[in-house]
């Protein structure tokens, strides 16, 4: 057991780290909450302490009680080494898979700990979503600035200015309405031929500033693989750049914004961030209010804890929908290794008996080491699933006949 401090989260480890859930060995996982005003190594080790004791009584007499005792020394060891290093810690353990990882979570954690089969994952998948890179460009008919947002960092890749005749120079920025900025701010004449040719060969100048504005956003695509592209710009300049992207490119644009030009790295990355997690929202709520629908008519979809586990069971879920934040008692069979309602003290399948378990931390292991998708519902979309025990799936189709 190594008693280096934790590392730094990055999104390589998230990618590394998050499969683990679908490992057949054993894991101790463990969420610390570790602000760093009032951080004491001693409130940690109590903290640790509380939980895997609330764990280790859960585990009594059964078959995992001494593989659970080995990981629980392991982790106390190396939690009276600690120092104040980030908002939170997460543990991943599990000396069956020869699997050892410690490290801060950019932002604070509510204290938890797990084990069983798999890591414990779901907090690791909202801070992958939080982290997912994120592109934007801002576009003027003769100047861009390109940047991603990646693992909770800002990077100014590209910056492009052309020459473009009848442009202004003085501006500000790429927002509507920045200093500097004129409405049709390609130079036009009362009439007449040479304004129209002037225009003409403006806007070829233009359109081989936005081409090339086009590839670099592509070439940047390629190297990040962002999911989710915004632009910034007057509405003249977007409304010729949106054509020369790619289907792909297209597919990922999201929504324009208004920076300008001159704001903050800070201030422009707070501010795509916080479009980003709004489109999630919106994302997550039109998938619970489909769900919820089509489950009321019995359209491949299923709400509540008891229907979702039996067909969970069965294979018939592809995509599992969970509230964030919503404790799900339940039992796990040992044996089996399926998760059952409350009531399941004995497991359906093997008659052997079951434990008593929260299945918020059991099912996101469970569904994907079966290869089910899992999406986790935050805000007004966590509320929707509420009345239904929160949580829901959708079924796979029915075979074909």
């Amino acid at each position: 057991m190594t008693t280096a401090q934790p590392l730094q989260t990055t999104a390589q480890m998230l990618a590394r780290l998050i499969p683990l859930a679908r490992s057949p060995h054993l894991f101790l996982s463990v969420y610390l909450g570790t602000p760093r005003s009032g951080f004491t190594t001693k409130g940690a080790q109590l903290r640790l302490a509380g939980m895997l004791e609330s764990v280790a009584n859960n585990l009594a007499d059964t078959p995992w009680a001494k593989a659970f005792q080995e990981e629980r020394k392991a982790l106390t060891d190396y939690v009276q080494t600690l120092r104040p290093g980030g908002n939170g810690l997460a543990l991943i353990s599990s000396q069956e898979a020869e699997e050892w990882h410690a490290f801060w979570l950019p932002g604070p954690v509510q204290d938890h700990a797990r084990f069983g089969r798999g890591a414990y994952v779901l907090p690791l998948m909202d801070v992958a979503d939080e982290w997912e890179p994120v592109g934007l460009a801002m576009v003027a008919k003769d100047k861009a600035r390109l940047m991603v947002f990646a693992a909770g960092r800002f990077e100014e890749v590209k910056e492009r200015e052309s020459e473009v005749p009848g442009q202004h120079k003085s501006g500000g920025g790429y927002a509507v309405g920045y200093p500097g900025y004129r409405r049709g701010d390609v130079t036009q004449e009362a009439g007449g031929g040479a304004s129209a040719r002037f225009q003409r060969h403006t806007l070829v100048h233009v359109t081989d500033h936005l081409k090339q504005v086009a590839d670099d956003v592509e070439a940047l695509h390629q190297s990040y693989g962002f999911r989710r592209l915004f632009l910034a710009g007057p509405p003249e300049a977007l409304a010729l750049f949106k054509p020369l992207l790619s289907r792909e490119l297209s597919g990922s644009l999201v929504g324009e914004i208004t920076v300008d030009r001159r704001a903050t790295a800070g201030t422009i990355q707070k501010r795509v961030l916080q479009a980003a997690q709004d489109v999630e929202r919106r994302g997550e709520e039109g998938l619970v209010q489909g769900l919820i629908t089509r489950a009321h008519k019995d359209q491949g979809a299923v709400l509540g804890l008891e229907p979702t586990l039996r067909a969970l069971n069965r294979r018939q879920v592809h995509l599992l929908v969970m509230a964030s934040e919503k404790d799900l008692p339940g039992r796990l069979c040992l044996t089996c290794h399926l998760p059952w309602p409350p009531e399941a003290i004995t497991c359906p399948q093997c008659a052997q008996k079951t434990i008593p378990v929260d299945l918020r931390e059991e099912l996101p292991s469970f569904v994907l080491s079966r290869d089910v998708a899992l999406e986790v519902a935050h805000g007004e979309a966590a509320s929707l699933l509420q009345p239904y025990d929160g949580i829901g799936g959708l079924l796979k189709p029915p075979p074909p006949h």
